[in-house]
Parts: C-alpha cells; sequence; structure tokens
C-alpha cells in the first residue's frame, strides 16, 4: 500500500479497534485453542446459520424467478 494511500489512513484511524479485536478474550481464546467447548460450539452454530442464510441471500439474487419477480420483466 502506498503511503498516503486510503487503506493507511483507515487502518491508522482504526488502529485501536484492530487491538481491541485482537486482544478481546474469545479471539485470543479461539487463536490460543483455550476457547471454552460450549463457545466454540455456540460460535460455529452461528457461522453455520450466518453461512446458510447469506447462500440463500444469494441465490435468490441470481434467480429473479426465486423472488417473484417474473412478474415485473418487460
Amino acid at each position: 500500500m502506498k503511503q498516503g494511500s486510503p487503506a493507511i489512513t483507515l487502518w491508522r484511524e482504526n488502529e485501536d479497534l484492530t487491538w481491541a479485536t485482537l486482544e478481546h478474550p474469545f479471539v485470543r481464546g479461539l487463536a490460543e485453542g483455550t476457547l471454552p467447548r460450549e463457545d466454540f460450539q455456540h460460535y460455529i452454530a452461528q457461522d453455520t446459520f450466518y453461512l446458510e442464510s447469506f447462500a440463500h441471500a444469494l441465490a435468490l439474487a441470481h434467480s429473479p424467478d426465486l423472488c417473484g419477480l417474473d412478474d415485473f420483466r418487460p
């Protein structure tokens, strides 16, 4: 990244958030392998739900017939 680029500016302006995220107990536990099993299972369940929902939304976005948009075609 070039000095003064928007990406560099954003990273610098949000460095506190980056470090807060990296130091969060959940992230540290996940990285170190010390996260309690129940917390990890909850994380996996939520991630699965998110990914399934995202995949469904993406499929709908690429399939107008499934959205009921056929009526609006010229």
